[in-house]
């Protein structure tokens, strides 16, 4: 099962920054399904808890730029369309927009967009990945999302046995790798009623690293507000 990853070297047109970085913020702000982690989910060796979290006719959200997009007709004569959606780090997956969606949303679907989509995976016959979309919305740019978007960051608690437990350091280490602008983590211990003083402060709010650390802790044990 292949998702297409675009790789570019120091050469590459990324060197100097992507274009989905001037929309970081609203992204970040979004519970954002990452492709590759989709990707790996579908691969081979893959565990259960992934193929699970990203299977067939699993619905997700992703956010990308348009690079392609390919207007066709149905039988019938309906107007569809397929795009190409990327991420900030290169990886890339077919949209499939059906004519119930492509009459509503086709004045933001074009080449170059900076779109949030939500959509169901599918898995053919051929072990070829796309998304049906279902739903679609424009992203805000940094300026204008800080004009628009102060209010306070949400808030994300997470509850330990003691900061000596394993668990912790696990946590840690899921929030580190994840550093992002859209949720403040705080660290409690049932030990002693405090809170950790870490060096990640702020983690991105998407839906693996919310699994993983549901997974770790256990779901009563992290809490967003």
């Amino acid at each position: 099962k292949t998702l297409l990853c675009l790789e570019y070297d120091a050469a590459g047109m990324y060197f100097s920054g992507h274009l989905l970085d001037n929309f970081s913020k609203h992204i970040d702000s979004l519970k954002i399904d990452q492709l590759h982690d989709i990707a790996h989910a579908l691969e081979e060796g893959a565990s259960i808890e992934e193929t699970a979290l990203y299977g067939d006719k699993v619905t997700v959200t992703v956010a990308g730029i348009i690079t392609r997009r390919t207007n066709k007709n149905t039988r019938n004569g309906a107007a569809m369309a397929f795009l190409t959606l990327e991420d900030r780090r290169g990886y890339a997956v077919d949209v499939v927009v059906f004519p119930k969606y492509w009459e509503k949303y086709h004045p933001i679907l074009f080449e170059e967009a900076a779109v949030s989509i939500e959509g169901q995976i599918s898995v053919g016959d051929g072990d070829e990945l796309s998304l049906i979309l279902t739903s679609c919305c424009p992203l805000i740019d940094n300026e204008k999302f800080s004009k628009f978007n102060g209010a306070a960051k949400k808030k994300l608690y997470l509850r330990f046995p003691s900061f000596e437990h394993e668990s912790f350091r696990r946590a840690s280490e899921i929030c580190r790798t994840a550093r992002g602008d859209a949720l403040e983590v705080y660290f409690f211990s049932s030990e002693t009623k405090k809170y950790a003083t870490v060096d990640t402060k702020t983690i991105q709010n998407t839906k693996s690293v919310l699994e993983k650390l549901k997974s770790l802790l256990g779901e009563k044990n992290v809490v967003l507000q």
